[in-house]
């Protein structure tokens, strides 16, 4: 039997739907985030990270389909938060926690290092700053196209009346 493709989303569905997915990824780590105890040692990076997560653009809602690269840059914007999000909740479980204070109780006494969960946290902090910056960037050259065009066709509107 036939099957017909799925139609495509519409402009107003891709711009919501990313919209709402960064929205979502963003709380569930800033809930992730303030929901650990992290080992003292790491507290001053799971801040650090917080403000960087509560610092990052939230998508405009209805963004054109017809953006494709500012869709691609978005897109990895959300895997990389999906990604942090996986890692925090994995690092965050008890067990998990019960074994960094431990490692950090013995960390302290060796070495000066910072130890693998202070790591992990400025990981994924460089990793959602840099996301979040190509997402910055590609907005603002959106927004200055949106301008100049504009100021444009004022112009032109100022020339011909």
């Amino acid at each position: 039997m036939f099957r017909r493709p799925p139609r495509p989303p519409t402009e107003a569905t891709v711009g919501g739907d990313l919209a709402a997915k960064t929205a979502s990824l963003k709380g569930a780590i800033v809930s992730t985030i303030n929901g650990t105890e992290w080992p003292s040692e790491s507290k001053g990076a799971a801040k650090s990270l917080l403000n960087t997560i509560e610092s990052s653009p939230g998508i405009p809602n209805g963004m054109p389909s017809a953006l494709q690269e500012l869709q691609g840059i978005v897109e990895q914007y959300i895997r990389v938060l999906e990604d942090v999000h996986v890692r925090l909740k994995d690092v965050s479980s008890k067990t998990s926690m019960q074994k960094w204070n431990f490692l950090q109780l013995i960390r302290s006494k060796t070495t000066n290092r910072p130890s693998k969960c202070t790591l992990l946290l400025k990981t994924c902090q460089d990793d959602v700053s840099k996301a979040a910056n190509s997402v910055l960037e590609r907005l603002d050259q959106e927004r200055n196209k949106g301008e100049r065009s504009l100021v444009i066709s004022m112009g032109n509107q100022l020339t011909s009346g």
